[in-house]
């Protein structure tokens, strides 16, 4: 049961974190170097992954998807890239 349960804290933490981040990255708070790492992750995840879907413009990571006995995670993408979360087909 403690394992379900530190699993649900950082997942929530992750979310957390990629929010937050999107937030100040809109709000010109990052320096370049600090942004690096996130259009990195941004060339990998295209339009062209199997597990994107958009809802109203926004794109996120479908669960109900399925890829080489992967399934997408139900992320926002844009706040998925600015986590250290990690990619359900490995790719980040």
């Amino acid at each position: 049961m403690w394992q379900k349960i530190n699993n649900f804290k950082y997942f929530l933490l992750e979310i957390y974190i990629g929010y937050k981040n999107l937030i100040l990255y809109k709000l010109n708070r990052f320096q370049e170097e600090d942004t690096l790492d996130y259009k990195r992750k941004k060339t990998i995840c295209t339009k062209t992954c199997p597990l994107q879907s958009s809802f109203f413009g926004v794109s996120y990571c479908d669960p109900l998807k399925e890829y080489n006995d992967e399934r997408g995670c139900g992320c926002v993408i844009e706040a998925k890239l600015w986590s250290d979360s990690p990619c359900p087909l490995n790719k980040f």
